[in-house]
Parts: structure tokens; C-alpha cells; sequence
């Protein structure tokens, strides 16, 4: 009875020893590690307002990447302004209470907690064979990511709702999906988790909890999005999401698997050494392309 008594002071002890961090906008910071500050002014670039959205994400640093750090520097989110050209890539922060077409919007015109709060907007700078080249949250030490709330863009949303001049309006045949990877300290790819903003038909419109658990003790997360609209330069959809309630933790968590709030049900299954989701009767792989 003591042994068992000792086991369990035990397993005691180091749950209570666990630590979980959940982002915390509020304690958000620039390069400089200076608040950030928003745009006060309706100032229009490239028929993008940029009022409400941190005033670096085009001027900072004259192009030199550099991180937005939140929770005292335990979450760093690569960001990267290019005056010069009047671009971003990599992560910034928004409190936009819209859901218009802007870059800078998301379906639920606010975070978390509630409308016009700040949350984070994605954008996935593609290369041609859809390698993640910008969009990377970097940890201060080895974590386990529990989960992250994802929203879907206002300006993805409209595009594969009705198409534009350069993506197509989606059908029931097409996905667009945002694979979330660990990496480690050497930025080795160690296990992923893949998310779709759309599947048969059906689109994301609000925050969904997305279940990290299964990527293990990691440096940090890499997003990247895919489509099945490509072209010859590669995607053709807009690659931006918005993202909020990243938490991590000092002990694994295991977390109840959320599916996307179409309430679709996915089935992993291992196919001729390729894995594949299974989804309504269809078979997806890790890219969202269709499989037979």
C-alpha cells in the first residue's frame, strides 16, 4: 500500500509540475519588443485597409524578417515587411471587425474573444511545389502544441465561394487544406497534422478547434496551405487563414479531437505506403488531392 501510495504522490507531483501556455495577443510585442500598436487612420494599399492591423506589417525593418513575440517570448511568429514593394508574408496581428474582402479579415470579424478582438492573419508564401517557405511559429524551448483555433480568411472565403480573376469558385470536388507540422531543432519536419478549410463542398466560417496533440515535443510549427486549384506558378487560391488560441504545454495533453464544424468524419488509413483520409466515401491524401 505505501509503494502505491508513493506512485501516485508521484504522478501527482509532475502533472502538478505541467505548465500550459495559451497566446495571449494582449502581451503581443514587434522586433523591437515595443506593444503593438494598430493603425488608427483608413490608409489604402492595394485596395487593402489597413486600419486596425499592427502599423509594421509592411514597414518593418525594410524587409528584414523578424518576429512578433506573444506570452513573454515563449511564442515567436515570424513576420516579414517589404516597404519597398508594399508586402508582408509570415504572420501579423488584426482586430479588423469585418468580414470583407481584405487580407486582413477573417470570417468571424474578431478572435477568440469576440468581435473586433485581435487575432493573428496567416499568410503561406507558396513556392511551386507548395514547400512552406514564410509562415512558421518558432517556441522558446521544446513544448507539446495541445491545439490552435483556425479561422478561414474573408478573402479565401469569397474567393473559392465565388472565384476571382486569378482562382476558381470551388465545387464539391475540391479542398483546400492547412497542414500544420512540428519541427525540431535542427527544423526537421518530426509529424503533421492536416486541417481543411474546405472539403466536399462545405467551407469553414468561424474559429474551429484544431487538435495538435498527435505532433509530439517540437521547437515549433510550420503552416502551409494546399489547394487543388493550381496553375503554372502553383496555388491559385489566396493562401491566407487566421489563427487564435494556440496553447502549448511542458507535458503532453491529450485533447478531444474536433472535426471542422461541418461535422465531416475522417478515417486515416494507410494505402500502398501512402496515408489517406477518408471523408464521405472519398480518399484524400496529405495534400488534399483526391485518391481512387
Amino acid at each position: 500500500m505505501k509503494k502505491i501510495l508513493l506512485f501516485c504522490a508521484a504522478v501527482l507531483s509532475m502533472t502538478a509540475s505541467a505548465e500550459t501556455f495559451t497566446l495571449d495577443l494582449s502581451t503581443a510585442v514587434d522586433f523591437n519588443s515595443k506593444p503593438i500598436v494598430y493603425e488608427t487612420k483608413d490608409t489604402i494599399v492595394f485596395n487593402d485597409n489597413l486600419k486596425d492591423v499592427w502599423d509594421g506589417t509592411i514597414t518593418s525593418d525594410a524587409g528584414n524578417a523578424g518576429f512578433i513575440m506573444t506570452n513573454e517570448a515563449k511564442m515567436m511568429f515570424k513576420h516579414e515587411g517589404n516597404p519597398k514593394y508594399a508586402s508582408w508574408c509570415g504572420f501579423t496581428v488584426s482586430k479588423h471587425a469585418a468580414d470583407s474582402l481584405g487580407q486582413f479579415t477573417c470570417m468571424a470579424k474578431g478572435g477568440l474573444a469576440g468581435v473586433g478582438t485581435p487575432f493573428l492573419v496567416g499568410y503561406s508564401l507558396i513556392s511551386y511545389t507548395d514547400n512552406e517557405l514564410s509562415t512558421q511559429v518558432a517556441f522558446s524551448d521544446e513544448y507539446f502544441p495541445t491545439e490552435v483555433y483556425i479561422c478561414q480568411s474573408s478573402y479565401t472565403f469569397n474567393s473559392i465561394m465565388y472565384g476571382d480573376g486569378y482562382a476558381k469558385k470551388f465545387t464539391d470536388k475540391d479542398t483546400l487544406a492547412l497542414i500544420i507540422s512540428g519541427f525540431n531543432a535542427t527544423y526537421e519536419e518530426i509529424g503533421s497534422v492536416t486541417y481543411y478549410l474546405a472539403v466536399d463542398g462545405k467551407f469553414n466560417q468561424n474559429w474551429t478547434k484544431v487538435d495538435l496533440s498527435s505532433i509530439g515535443k517540437c521547437f515549433g510549427l510550420n503552416f502551409r496551405m494546399t489547394s487543388t486549384d493550381k496553375g503554372q506558378w502553383g496555388i491559385n487560391t489566396p493562401t491566407y487563414f487566421a489563427l487564435d488560441g494556440l496553447t502549448i504545454s511542458t507535458e503532453k495533453v491529450e485533447t478531444e479531437i474536433q472535426n471542422v464544424e461541418t461535422s465531416v468524419k475522417a478515417t486515416k488509413r494507410l494505402v500502398n505506403g501512402e496515408l489517406l483520409i477518408e471523408r464521405n466515401g472519398n480518399r484524400y491524401n496529405a495534400a488534399g488531392q483526391l485518391r481512387k
